[in-house]
């Protein structure tokens, strides 16, 4: 039955492209409608706008109106959400190239991953680990990564920053990670927003903004 329409609808458009076709299609449309309003009488047509005229005449009861008024202002919002979260999708910040990935297929694979692990310093305090996405560690952490954490930080977290995130998103290039001796030959590891980390969290920025804006 689908390839039947289908057939059928490449047909018509195929002649309605073609002039000697379209004007064929707008006649015999022209003939149908003239020959139909022919077979309508007069007394028809007056039976037809007097219920017309009647229906609208009738009371509708309060209930009614409130009812049609929610459902027309539900529609209203759902269509403009939908309308919304179709045009954030075609969005052509999406595509925008950060590494190896674009914007929406690193957004996909770090929203659906998590990091529930503990450090051994976690064990000891007896922290939880989040059991957020990366997506929402990435912002919540944002701070931190920006200034850089390092194996000798003081964070309170349990090491969890550095231990468990900061290691993953240098996976995705979202980080840099730098070594250096202090002045007395203690090894200090450093992980740091990169470039890439900083274009990444503009892109989301930049979608959000457009988001509340609509």
């Amino acid at each position: 039955m689908r390839k039947l329409l289908s057939a059928l609808k490449t047909t018509i458009v195929k002649i309605w492209k073609d002039q000697v076709g379209a004007g064929i299609i707008v006649f015999a449309i022209s003939a149908l409608l003239t020959g139909l309003w022919n077979k309508i009488d007069e007394k028809s047509f007056t039976v037809f706008k007097n219920h017309i005229i009647t229906f609208f005449k009738q009371e509708i009861p309060i209930w009614g109106t409130l009812l049609f008024g929610l459902v027309a202002w539900i529609s209203v919002l759902l269509y403009r959400r939908r309308k919304n979260k179709n045009a954030l999708k075609k969005d052509p910040i999406w595509n925008e190239q950060i590494g190896n990935f674009t914007v929406k297929e690193l957004y996909l694979v770090l929203s659906k991953q998590n990091l529930p692990f503990k450090t051994n310093g976690m064990m000891w305090s007896h922290e939880e680990p989040p059991t957020d996405n990366l997506i929402i560690l990435l912002s919540r952490y944002e701070i931190f990564l920006n200034a850089g954490v390092n194996n000798l930080d003081n964070i309170e977290d349990g090491g969890y920053i550095y231990g468990i995130l900061a290691p993953k998103l240098l996976s995705y290039g979202l980080v840099d990670r730098s070594t250096e001796k202090d002045k007395y030959d203690i090894e200090k590891i450093t992980y740091q927003m990169s470039d890439l980390g900083r274009k990444f969290i503009s892109c989301l920025e930049r979608l959000d903004m457009k988001h509340e804006n609509r």
